[in-house]
């Protein structure tokens, strides 16, 4: 009982120092909550989710995107194994946290979450307290959390990781698990699942523990014991992805949406040098330049936030030298054996023209094996908490003591940097004015009523557009009692804006009166020639000029 309270109460120091290293990194007191720290790109379609769900409940149907139709996301099921991640968000909304400030107090969550559950996870594996303490809070503050960030929402928020690797680990070192926390784990990995990836990697990963352990030692409880993990994993994810399966059998298969192709699993896939190299604008200037030259003449792909940092990188050597040794005939002790061989595994399946390419070919929706770089860092850093107890029981205390803390620094000194503080000021310049912007247009026209968004970009995951995607997006994050065109999912026929949008000035006015459409935006910035000639169009078709943001990004005209 001591133990347990004493690990409870380590536990939560993990959490507390975890978070605490991000609000120094993120140099925290500069923000303002209720602005998003990131307001481009994928970050949109994180914050357009969370609308959704504190706006209507859940994030599956927008009236507000999509005009006239409206926007239902049954075909694009990107959240839908992220049901606790989306719970706590809408807990947040009930706390009366506006969408940006719970986007932002989700993504910080994510931190202490990752601490509690490494720290936990170490302990299971038999790391003292001192080393799983630190271990964890470098695990949680590994630049896959920064440079995933708010963009990648439920991938920064990896706290289920160290539920499924020690999964694997327990299924190959033969634990006996009790079927109540096999379940609970399992359905932890299934709700907080990386866009299912992480679940994906767990049934991997506990699937090949299992197969070695049987062969090893013909261990049936093992193969048992994968297969409750296993059956519970997908129970849970086809349980969540019951609404889009309906969806599809009602209504068909839209092709159209979230296309996959065999070779951007070679393009999202890993490479070892983007593990060990430092991280780009690291703190230390030559190591700095040493990765910008590397990144220069050699390209990172997809893996920019696979960096294990020296700590980690120092643990996935050792692995890689223990299964050197296994070759030789000599077997590294403990759990030291089963960490790396997942680890080998893990990166087998994750590296460039690896395992990875091969299930590809069978099922292409998995293409981005370099996330399987965050449970090659847990399985790294594992190893380096074992490691420092096997030095803590050859030297006194007190050096044990220093050379913890000794690791902690160094270990958060190199793996973050000041890249990882967002944009706070420019960021909240561009979100103050389209708030104004959008917000007098919702003030002046009636409610409910459409408006027209131009140009036409398809949604979702647009591959030609000339500035970051989900831009048009915004217009709805500040003004959801108008009605937006953008939005509507691309491959079905309620995609007004993909039959009208691309038409002559002079048609796609007749067609927006038609379907009672109060106005017209054009965004500027969306075009090569910066709107000129849509905008003359416009102007000749409306005879009027348009109305302009203070920032002259948008126009707009009133029908």
């Amino acid at each position: 009982m001591n133990r347990l309270r004493s690990d409870a109460g380590l536990a939560v120091l993990a959490a507390a120092l975890s978070l605490l290293v991000a609000i120094l990194v993120l140099r925290l007191w500069r923000a303002d909550l209720a602005i998003p720290f990131e307001y481009y790109g994928d970050a949109n379609l994180q914050h357009l989710l969370l609308k959704g769900v504190l706006d209507r409940g859940w994030y599956f149907e927008h009236p507000a995107l999509g005009a006239p139709h409206g926007l239902e996301l049954y075909d694009y099921p990107v959240a839908n194994g992220e049901t606790l991640n989306l719970v706590v968000a809408g807990v947040l909304g009930l706390l009366g946290l506006g969408t940006a400030a719970a986007l932002n107090v989700l993504y910080l969550l994510g931190f202490p979450l990752v601490g509690l559950t490494a720290f936990l996870a170490l302990r299971r594996l038999g790391a003292s307290q001192g080393s799983s303490l630190v271990c964890a809070v470098l695990y949680a503050v590994l630049p896959y959390h920064f440079i995933r960030g708010e963009t990648h929402l439920f991938l920064s928020t990896y706290y289920a990781v160290p539920a499924g690797a020690y999964l694997a680990l327990a299924v190959l070192g033969g634990d006996r698990i009790r079927l109540v926390a096999a379940v609970a784990l399992a359905a932890l990995v299934g709700t907080a699942s990386g866009s299912f990836y992480y679940a994906a990697f767990t049934i991997l990963l506990v699937v090949v523990a299992a197969a070695l352990r049987y062969l090893a030692v013909r261990d049936r409880r093992a193969v048992v014991t994968a297969g409750v993990v296993v059956g519970a994993v997908l129970a849970v994810s086809l349980l969540q992805l019951a609404p889009t399966l309906v969806y599809r059998a009602a209504n068909g298969t839209n092709d159209e949406v979230a296309q996959r192709y065999r070779f951007e699993s070679e393009v999202y896939s890993l490479k070892l040098t983007q593990l060990v190299l430092p991280i780009d604008e690291h703190r230390i200037g030559p190591l700095a330049r040493l990765k910008q030259e590397y990144t220069e003449k050699f390209p990172p792909l997809d893996a920019n936030a696979a960096s294990l940092g020296v700590v980690g990188t120092a643990g996935f050597a050792w692995l890689l030298a223990v299964v050197l040794g296994a070759i030789v005939g000599r077997r590294a002790p403990g759990r030291h054996a089963a960490l790396a061989g997942l680890a080998l595994v893990a990166f087998l399946l994750g590296t460039i023209g690896g395992a990875g390419t091969l299930v590809a070919v069978v099922f292409d929706q998995m293409r981005a094996w370099n996330r399987l770089s965050i449970f090659i860092a847990f399985f790294a850093l594992a190893a380096v908490a074992l490691g420092l107890d096997a030095l803590g029981r050859r030297v006194g205390r007190p050096a044990f003591v220093a050379a913890l803390a000794a690791v902690l620094v160094v270990g958060v000194f190199d793996q973050t940097s000041r890249a990882f503080i967002p944009r706070y000021e420019a960021v909240g310049a561009e979100w103050k004015l389209d708030a104004a912007f959008f917000s007098s247009l919702e003030d002046r026209l009636p409610s409910g009523a459409s408006v027209v968004q131009l140009p036409y970009e398809p949604f979702p995951e647009p591959t030609t557009v000339r500035q970051a995607i989900y831009e048009p997006a915004k217009a709805y994050l500040h003004a959801d009692g108008l009605r937006w065109s953008y939005g509507a999912i691309r491959g079905r026929d309620d995609d007004w804006a993909a039959v009208n949008a691309t038409k002559p000035a002079a048609e796609l006015v007749r067609a927006a009166r038609e379907a009672r459409f109060s106005g017209i935006l054009v965004d500027r910035l969306a075009y090569p020639d910066d709107g000129a000639a849509a905008e003359a169009e416009l102007r000749q078709a409306l005879g009027a000029a348009p109305e302009r943001s203070t920032n002259t990004r948008f126009l707009f005209w009133r029908l």
